[in-house]
């Protein structure tokens, strides 16, 4: 089957704070099968980033408990990554982060093995 449109992307930025903060390897293994039989090829991949962040702030001295009022809660990732609040339903734990980080490289390593593209958040009017 060949597909008209090159490019596929699937779910919304919100989508990863609403949904996927509280998702397992399982869940995210099934979510990334399914979105493969459906031929997207750029999904997102956001998962983990707040703890790349903490190694990007550290580089220019920020400290951790400085980022428990920056970072948003799990049910608030996605709003706080847009910059529309800060530290709403945080701290963060430092077990958490590492979690979401060990996730994130299953998550991805998974995506690309599929071939798809994952499309990572680099910066928004938050930072």
């Amino acid at each position: 089957m060949t597909k008209a449109i090159k490019r596929s992307c699937i779910e919304l930025l919100v989508e990863t704070g609403d949904s996927f903060a509280w998702w397992d390897w399982e869940r995210w293994e099934k979510e990334i099968d399914w979105m493969a039989l459906q031929g997207v090829n750029l999904p997102l991949a956001f998962t983990g980033q707040e703890a790349i962040w903490q190694k990007v702030f550290k580089d220019f001295n920020v400290r951790n408990k400085d980022l428990g009022n920056f970072f948003g809660g799990p049910a608030f990732l996605a709003w706080a990554r847009m910059g529309n609040l800060h530290g709403w339903g945080g701290p963060l734990s430092q077990g958490w982060l590492d979690q979401q980080l060990g996730l994130q490289k299953l998550i991805v390593s998974r995506m690309i093995q599929l071939g798809m593209t994952p499309e990572n958040l680099l910066f928004l009017k938050g930072l």
